[in-house]
């Protein structure tokens, strides 16, 4: 066997420096499509994460406005539900009041007693529930705060309240139940049809 050549060793040479590189070539065509794949598919998987924290977003917020509505709703019912039962403690006062000016002058003292104790204990209760009489007598017209049920000819102006005919109440300063009263129609003054 002959010895190659320096140029046959050459031709081989680049021979394998050809296959190497399109070897390479061809590996590197390989790792840019794997590249270009995985590039896309990150901005898939991107794209997918927006959108699931978009709907974790909104539903963050849907949750935080159902538990407010809740709490509002829940806090409405209770405060519904006491002014209820503050009107029937008001209507016992009144019951109790009624039933003292009857006895006042006809029972025992110590009965009579009784009977203040129990109006003094409905009076605190009532003003630890910030509940106070509406001002009437004497007081201009307010429909906010009294509903006429009469009217009475008078020296007064018009408006003015005459009579109260069922005492009124706030509790923290809203009604919760307006006064019944009479009004004032001035004495002489004819009324336009």
């Amino acid at each position: 066997m002959s010895q190659p050549t320096a140029e046959q060793e050459s031709n081989q040479s680049m021979n394998k420096g050809d296959g190497n590189a399109s070897t390479e070539r061809a590996e590197v065509e390989q790792l840019r499509d794997e590249v270009k794949r995985l590039t896309e598919e990150l901005e898939k998987q991107k794209k997918r994460s927006d959108e699931l924290l978009n709907s974790l977003k909104y539903l963050k917020a849907d949750y935080d406005n159902l538990i407010k509505r809740t709490n509002k709703e829940i806090d409405e019912i209770k405060r519904v539900a006491s002014e209820r039962v503050i009107r029937e403690i008001i209507d016992l006062k009144e019951i109790v009041e009624g039933a003292l000016r009857m006895i006042r002058d006809r029972a025992e003292p110590a009965v009579v007693e009784g009977f203040e104790l129990i109006l003094s204990k409905i009076d605190d209760i009532l003003e630890s529930e910030s509940v106070t009489e509406i001002k009437a007598k004497g007081e201009r017209f307010d429909p906010y705060y009294h509903e006429v049920v009469g009217v009475v000819e008078s020296d007064e102006p018009d408006g003015m309240i005459i009579e109260v005919v069922r005492r009124g109440y706030t509790m923290n300063g809203r009604v919760i139940r307006p006064c019944m009263v009479k009004v004032s129609k001035q004495r002489g003054m004819s009324q336009v049809a």
